[in-house]
């Protein structure tokens, strides 16, 4: 896929939908209620992934909605984007009355691995969370396969974001 600062990504229309969502989400003015969605086709696995430019500022309300019986929630990021982004997602919870438990790991493909998830782990059986407790992924990549990796296995399986 080809793409660049205000062109039309070119590309198979699997890997063109992804990004045009993402373009119209990034495109949007702050604040804006516009979300796009985009529905990943895995017949009996299918999910959806929301594009919203500023959602984390909306995530702990969309959080409290999704999970009501969460009373916190960890979230899983690396260094650099938790230093961007953490702050405006963890004043989102905690207005939403949930607390957020920063996991952070390194900042790099070796990241994934299970001596990482049995950190991530060991830090979820220390502050007891419980299986109502979502898992968030700030970041891409390597967190978010890391985290949803520990939310998969973790108490058989805990809300995964």
């Amino acid at each position: 896929m080809e793409a660049g600062p205000g062109s039309t990504p070119k590309g198979s229309n699997d890997e063109v939908a992804p990004a045009i969502a993402l373009q119209r989400a990034l495109a949007a003015p702050p604040g804006s209620q516009s979300v796009d969605w985009l529905q990943v086709p895995l017949e009996d696995r299918s999910y959806g992934i929301a594009f919203q430019a500023g959602g984390r500022h909306e995530l702990g309300t969309r959080i409290a909605q999704l999970f009501p019986g969460a009373r916190r929630t960890a979230v899983v990021t690396n260094p650099t984007v938790g230093s961007l982004y953490f702050s405006d997602v963890s004043a989102s919870l905690v207005a939403a009355g949930l607390s957020a438990h920063r996991i952070d790991i390194p900042d790099s493909e070796t990241a994934k691995s299970l001596q990482v998830a049995e950190r991530v782990i060991d830090q979820l059986i220390t502050a007891r969370f419980e299986r109502s407790e979502p898992v968030i992924a700030l970041g891409g990549g390597v967190v978010g396969d890391l985290a949803g990796f520990v939310a998969s296995i973790y108490l058989r399986s805990v809300p995964y974001v």
